[in-house]
């Protein structure tokens, strides 16, 4: 039984091992490349090249098999920064195809995300991974994925690049390329080089093998682009280096790291948006939860309905900055949530998302969100001080009544209706502004015994005036 056969000749290969040796972007126009004087400025150029300290290389690559009707696909593109001793590594991509297991064709279709730091540590090389959704995680003796002594080793001094060192005469220079053809019995290879300023610039790879299986011919392409550009990389801080809570030693300002994203949270694809929407707490059992930005390769964009509704273990939440939409009761009754973080993308804040969260005592509604929806945020309890912004132009019904801390309130000038109990039961609520004229304020559809019922404020602060009920 040949059991997923198909799938492990591209995986086992591994993206995650060719893609540390190569880089994209830049195939269309561009440098122009040199010609090399001898095979001695040859060796040179490519010794030069492995010794470099400081270097951006963006990439291209995919890796494909094929056996009769089965084929396995795995393209990506990333970066890869060497410099200050360190290197990182950021790819996605997606593996695409199909497999046999039990006599079975099993589609396929898998995103790939890589994020990667490596660096030698007091002699040990130490490497921090994630691929997809795991958790990061360090290692030691990294072994293939390591940097062997000198940080550019492993990606230039390879035998990719070794290869071509011996073939010098059977490159042929033509219009600023070095190009090199061979087709030998089941092989073929092309390969095209540039070179600028005495180092290698760029390589474009093809390299195809076909053998006979059991089962029939199998064919297996690799291609490879990147494009190297020198002395512009910056790694910055390692994921596991500690906070500088301490602050440094000339007394600067302390560099606390952001908190990484909830582990365990669920998710739901959202049809044709090619996004994601968290959809459920699932297992993660934090306190503090941080909203991925991505899921999958793909973004995520909104907060579902119900998605964190009665967890009542939750403190603090940071969603992500490109979520465009909060549901329905994401966080009702969310009864120890004391602060959320809603990103600038925010543009919808659904009907009853923050109901009954009682210790809630900060909310920032961003610029881009129009409508305060029904009972956004009911019985907010611990809520002081609100601010709509000026893109508001409706706030519906109940959508702060009884917080019965709010002391202060801004209201948007471009707010033209405000409906029953609004502000309902606001029993602190005695400074409100708003940013707009005594006409404008006059002009608001409103009826003025329900939506400030019970509310001690006697005067509406506007712009040129003050409004007195």
């Amino acid at each position: 039984m040949r059991s997923k056969r198909i799938a492990a000749i591209v995986l086992a290969v591994g993206m995650v091992g060719s893609l540390g040796l190569t880089a994209c972007g830049g195939k269309k126009g561009g440098v122009k490349g040199e010609k090399l004087t001898d095979e001695a400025a040859w060796v040179q150029a490519l010794e030069d090249t492995a010794s470099t300290m400081n270097a951006t290389i963006r990439f291209e690559i995919s890796q494909e098999a094929h056996l009769n009707e089965l084929s396995m696909t795995e393209a990506g593109s990333g970066v890869l920064e060497i410099a200050d001793g360190k290197a990182y590594r950021f790819l996605e991509g997606r593996s695409t195809g199909c497999y046999e297991d039990e006599g079975k064709i099993i589609p396929v279709d898998e995103p790939i995300a890589i994020e990667e730091y490596i660096v030698e540590q007091d002699g040990v090389m130490v490497e921090w991974t994630k691929q997809n959704d795991e958790e990061w995680e360090i290692e030691t003796d990294c072994g293939v994925n390591a940097i062997l002594g000198d940080v550019t080793e492993y990606y230039f001094d390879t035998p990719f690049v070794q290869s071509f060192m011996p073939m010098y005469s059977q490159f042929e220079f033509d219009d600023g390329m070095y190009t090199y053809i061979m087709e030998r019995d089941n092989v073929s290879t092309w390969v095209q080089l540039k070179y600028v300023d005495g180092r290698l610039y760029s390589c474009d790879y093809e390299y195809t093998y076909r053998t006979i299986e059991e089962e029939g011919e199998l064919v297996r392409t690799d291609c490879v682009y990147f494009v190297i550009s020198y002395g512009d990389a910056s790694i910055g801080t390692l994921p596991w280096e500690e906070d500088s809570s301490e602050g440094n030693e000339e007394g600067g300002e302390e560099v606390v790291q952001p908190k990484p994203a909830s582990e365990g949270l669920e998710f739901e694809y959202i049809n044709g948006a090619n996004a994601y929407a968290v959809s459920d707490i699932g297992t993660c059992e934090d306190t503090e939860i941080v909203i991925p930005a991505q899921y999958n390769e793909y973004p995520v964009t909104q907060v579902r309905y119900d998605a964190f509704a009665n967890c009542n273990n939750i403190t603090k939440v940071v969603i992500p900055e490109g979520v465009t939409v909060i549901g329905e009761r994401a966080f009702q009754e969310c009864k120890n949530l004391v602060e959320v973080v809603i990103p600038s993308t925010v543009t919808r804040i659904d009907a009853q998302a923050f109901m009954y969260c009682k210790q809630l005592s900060q909310v920032t509604i961003p610029s881009g969100v129009t409508v305060i929806d029904i009972q956004t945020f009911w019985f907010c309890s611990a809520l002081e001080e609100i601010v709509i912004p000026e893109t508001v132009t409706t706030i519906k019904e109940s959508a702060f009544s009884d917080c019965e801390q709010l002391a202060r309130a801004t209201i948007g000038s471009n707010v033209t209706k405000i409906e029953d109990y609004a502000f309902s039961g606001c029993e602190n609520l005695r400074e409100i502004k708003f940013n707009g004229t005594v006409a404008q304020w006059e002009a608001i559809w409103r009826n003025d015994e329900l939506w400030n019922r019970r509310v001690p404020a006697k005067q509406i602060v506007c712009a040129d005036g003050n409004y007195q009920y």
